[in-house]
């Protein structure tokens, strides 16, 4: 799913929560919530099996019996732009819903462009902010990133809010001007449903069973509907508190020597650095610099464009960490204790947390710059993938297909 979509709104058919004791709604059915003007509006819920359930706004009302799973639905006649209303629902129990207008409702779905948020350092946010506590009838539903295996009958949380100088620097900021230019040229209430999440791909916002239709996603979607989720969340956790270990604490390869100046490299395979080739894993490199100049009395080491996480040691001394950022550092070295004229060795070790897909200076290459001379490191670095063992593929379930579908369209 690049850039982003918008969605009318489209109310889906949902199973029921089994065998319901008292009457439950959607929590997207709650107060100053915006229902779409100008179509029939469907209601639905639980109650318990055969329970009778009305629903009344203002003289008009709707009615229906609960099924023998305790699921039921009602179509309210088609409603102009207006409100507020007061909307009761009454089956086991009664439930009344505040401040409800109808208008347009629209559902803002995509990624991290669709997602971020007017506080997010958005042009003249602030202004805008301050100005939407003249839009009242501008509400949001943020639903919750939460992924699921199965279809869910529920949202996980959510509530509407009211467009206000509180609330609304939390909107998508590009939703919140789609949702002021559709209130100010039309004159109706607007409803947005923001269910959007970063890096997320497509598929995992498409239903399972559609996804075993599309060519090229038969077999993962099959595997999927195949899996027992229940072993799997348990050797996915396994797996990610192995690979955050990894990532995180370098000792093994510490522990083997993998600094030191006069580890044995010799079966390492070799690499050109800069290099536009992947590495995977948990990746050793080595190499040999010289200097000639004995009296560097400055000196700090460069680590270029390198993708992802980096620990850096000269002559077996560690010098500093990179972060995941994306960002080059710069570390100061100790030339009284690091730095020797004649040979010199350096060792890093890189992992990508993110993808497993390593890139090693495609832009600029690592350096050491000293007072008296520069060194280039680029050209042949020795490295090992293999020296603390394979590296973990843990799975991140936002980016599964159909999990996203699942516990964030299908329950609206």
């Amino acid at each position: 799913m690049k850039n982003f979509t918008l969605i009318l709104l489209t109310l889906i058919l949902l199973p029921a929560i089994s065998f319901a004791q008292t009457l439950q709604l959607p929590r997207l059915f709650s107060d100053h919530m915006v229902l779409q003007r100008e179509v029939p509006t469907r209601f639905w819920g639980w109650d318990k099996a055969g329970q009778e359930i009305n629903i009344k706004i203002e003289e008009q009302s709707a009615s229906t019996v609960t099924s023998s799973e305790g699921k039921w639905e009602a179509y309210f006649p088609t409603q102009q732009a207006g409100g507020p209303y007061t909307i009761t629902i009454t089956g086991s129990e009664e439930q009344q819903l505040e401040d409800v207008y109808f208008g347009d409702v629209w559902v803002a779905g995509g990624q991290s462009n669709m997602e971020w948020k007017l506080s997010w350092i958005v042009d003249g946010w602030e202004e805008e902010v301050a100005a939407s506590d003249d839009y009242p009838l501008i509400r949001f539903f943020d639903v919750p990133s939460e992924t699921s295996e199965k279809p869910e009958e529920q949202l996980f949380g959510g509530e509407w809010k009211i467009a206000n100088s509180v609330n609304s620097p939390e909107f998508s900021a590009l939703a919140w001007y789609f949702a002021k230019l559709n209130h100010t040229e039309k004159d109706v209430p607007v409803g947005i449903i923001e269910s959007n999440w970063g890096g997320t791909p497509a598929e995992s916002w498409t239903p399972l069973a559609r996804l075993t239709e599309v060519p090229g996603y038969e077999e993962i979607a099959q595997e999927l509907l195949n899996t027992d989720w229940a072993a799997e969340y348990v050797e996915n956790e396994a797996r990610w508190e192995l690979k955050n270990d990894l990532v995180a604490d370098p000792r093994r390869g510490v522990e083997a020597g993998v600094p030191d100046p006069d580890f044995d490299d010799s079966n390492w395979q070799e690499v050109e650095v800069p290099t536009t080739d992947y590495l995977h894993g948990v990746v050793w490199m080595r190499r040999m610099f010289k200097l000639t100049e004995i009296d560097i009395t400055e000196a700090s080491f460069y680590t270029g464009d390198v993708f992802q996480e980096m620990d850096v040691y000269i002559n077996g001394v560690f010098v500093g960490r990179k972060k995941w950022d994306g960002q080059p550092y710069t570390f100061e070295v100790d030339t009284e204790e690091l730095i020797q004229g004649g040979d010199n060795t350096i060792a890093v070790r890189i992992t990508a947390e993110w993808n497993n897909n390593i890139v090693i200076n495609n832009v600029e290459p690592m350096q050491l710059w000293t007072d008296k001379v520069d060194v280039d490191l680029s050209g042949t670095w020795k490295y090992s993938d293999s020296v603390e063992g394979e590296f973990p593929i843990a799975r991140r379930y936002y980016q599964e297909p159909a999990f996203l579908y699942n516990a964030m369209i299908h329950p609206i």
